[in-house]
């Protein structure tokens, strides 16, 4: 075949969980994609040659295995979480469940924040898309309130774009302070009518008000504008996605 496997370089989620939970998220390298793309796009929707995403994601198959089931969702900036459970009819969505050995959660992002969620016991995982906007639409209390609701939860914020890189203007921060005013604590002042937003502090927040405790959020402390190993769409509008995987292992 001509590459090794171990080029693929991935993040796995460092949080404890059940052994029997895999999950991790791509970087950049690995690939046959080519400038913008370079080198592991995972995204068919970007402008990518599609014969080299596809080879990318047979890559990714390869490395998870072939009795790996890879779920893509048709990400719209939603707060539609479907189960995978029912089938391969997914339609557009934002979040995945899944209760199924094997039956993998993919999101997409280049700066938007992955949300790793699962139970204590090991038998339940789910991957949301959370940009703004699924934090405004409070797609992470919708996942919890559908599919967790007598569950305890264990969170991993995945690499997103960092507050010191993540600009917003006034009108953005007022739509957020008005849903509810704890949330000026994740805006900082920049300059004149800009703030710089924490993506992981609105995040943290919403998994606190839907009892997840503090000690069962790990991750956080990335910036994907700043580090090379990411693909970021506010580095550069034409650029690939890293894929977040978490699946139920046998």
């Amino acid at each position: 075949m001509g590459w090794d496997m171990n080029e693929i370089n991935v993040i796995e989620a460092g949080w404890r969980v059940p052994k029997n939970i895999k999950a991790f998220m791509t970087t950049t390298a690995g690939g046959v994609s080519q400038d913008n793309y370079q080198s592991f796009n995972l995204g068919l929707h970007v402008g990518d040659d599609s014969s080299h995403v596809l080879e990318n994601r047979e890559r990714l198959q390869q490395k998870v295995g072939r009795g790996v089931e890879l779920f893509w969702l048709n990400q719209t900036h939603s707060d539609i979480v479907i189960d995978l459970k029912n089938g391969n009819n997914l339609g557009a969505s934002d979040a995945a469940v899944s209760t199924i050995a094997n039956k993998a959660c993919v999101i997409m992002t280049a700066d938007c924040l992955p949300v790793f969620l699962c139970n204590e016991q090991g038998t339940k995982v789910a991957a949301l898309h959370c940009g703004w906007r699924g934090l405004y639409l409070a797609l992470i209390a919708k996942t919890i309130r559908q599919h967790f609701v007598k569950d305890i939860v264990i969170a991993w914020l995945g690499p997103a774009i960092g507050q010191a890189s993540y600009e917003v203007n006034d009108s953005l921060y007022q739509r957020f302070f008005k849903k509810d005013n704890a949330y000026h604590e994740a805006f900082v002042g920049n300059r004149l009518g800009h703030y710089l937003f924490d993506l992981y502090a609105i995040a943290r927040q919403q998994l606190g008000a839907e009892g997840v405790v503090n000690a069962n959020i790990y991750g956080a402390g990335f910036d994907t504008f700043s580090e090379s190993r990411f693909f970021s769409y506010r580095r550069s509008i034409k650029t690939g996605r890293m894929a977040s995987v978490i699946y139920l292992s046998n």
